[in-house]
């Protein structure tokens, strides 16, 4: 990675993401194409910022020399929420291996300060304490890549999340605790603990997800900035895996530390 600076790293990030969205118009007026828009989205996520500190530092780069005002950016972030959650989900790049179904619990506020958010987040227990927060499902592969994901209130029970493999043609396999007495879908394989220890690879992917992109510490006001900053993420984090594979570095678990010290 002595190769490649955070000026070559926003240049590829840009290029992988432009090759998907060249077919997007910009408007006439506007001063960001949507493959940039998508970028700075991303870039967000990456630099852990607040928006006014992360324009700042933008503007020192360079590379962007048209940036609107931070509140309008705000604005096209959200307006281009669904480019953001095809990035999110690969699901072009199916295994013919199976996937991993797990669940995470994301904290959006302390349990003690509950009663200053609304109601579009839950409580629940997790790890032996309280959780005020949304609840994070995902599929992944072997290799980590995130393949769809969803997400509701920490006090909803996993088995209400069976649904999401149901158009997955491969087999699935999970915890128990997405098994529902009413029955399971035909690809969803429950395991036990201690079985199929390949699911282990969900845990790796949820452990980079809270460490590196600071999916633990998402500060939203409502429950459409915190699904955009879970989409962002995501989509971040599967344009790292493909980085991998572009500059070679590809490996069988998952790794996109490196690029986090640029």
């Amino acid at each position: 990675m002595d190769y490649l600076d955070s000026h070559g790293f926003i240049i590829l990030l840009f290029c992988l993401i432009d090759e998907c969205t060249e077919e997007l118009s910009q408007h006439g007026n506007a001063c960001l194409h949507p493959s940039e828009i998508v970028t700075l989205a991303l870039l967000k996520r990456m630099s852990g910022k607040a928006y006014r500190r992360f324009l700042v530092w933008l503007r020192g780069t360079g590379l962007f020399p048209r940036l609107p005002d931070y509140t309008r950016l705000c604005r096209l972030f959200h307006q281009y929420k669904e480019v953001i959650d095809v990035f999110s989900r690969q699901l072009g790049s199916l295994p013919s291996a199976g996937a991993v179904l797990d669940s995470v619990h994301c904290e959006v506020i302390h349990p003690i300060r509950e009663k200053r958010k609304t109601k579009w987040v839950g409580k629940n227990k997790s790890k032996g304490r309280w959780v005020v927060g949304m609840k994070v499902v995902a599929v992944v592969t072997p290799q980590g890549d995130i393949l769809d994901w969803t997400l509701d209130t920490s006090n909803v029970h996993d088995n209400h999340f069976a649904w999401i493999v149901e158009h997955f043609d491969v087999q699935v396999l999970s915890d128990t605790g997405f098994h529902s007495k009413d029955g399971d879908p035909e690809n969803l394989k429950i395991c036990q603990r201690g079985e199929q220890n390949e699911r282990m690879v969900v845990e790796s992917v949820f452990s980079l997800l809270k460490r590196l992109l600071g999916l633990n510490t998402i500060q939203a006001k409502t429950r459409a900035g915190f699904e955009l900053a879970v989409s962002s993420i995501f989509a971040l984090f599967n344009m790292l895996l493909e980085m991998n594979r572009r500059l070679g570095l590809y490996t069988q678990k998952p790794s996109i530390a490196h690029f986090c010290c640029l």
